[in-house]
């Protein structure tokens, strides 16, 4: 195979647009503060955010439940009372 001038002209700019997806992608990381933004860039990190996101909702639930059957039962008692 014969290189060419264009050859190595197409190699070059594919490289060089590579380069600047590569800093495009590490500078939306650095201003968003995030490791990465869509979950295709990372999936297993992405499944652990969800199971984490999944484990604080229960959580939130179990607090809400918890203090729903404070307030009730001191209704009750006051009631009661």
């Amino acid at each position: 195979m014969r290189v060419t001038q264009s050859l190595n002209q197409a190699q070059f700019l594919a490289a060089l647009t590579q380069i600047e997806s590569n800093l495009s992608q590490t500078q939306n990381q650095i201003s968003s503060n995030l490791a990465f933004t869509t979950p295709s860039q990372n999936p297993v990190a992405a499944g652990s955010v969800n199971n984490y996101d999944q484990a604080l909702a229960q959580s939130q639930q179990y607090d809400a439940n918890a203090n729903s059957a404070q307030t009730r039962l001191s209704t009750e008692d006051s009631a009661l009372s």
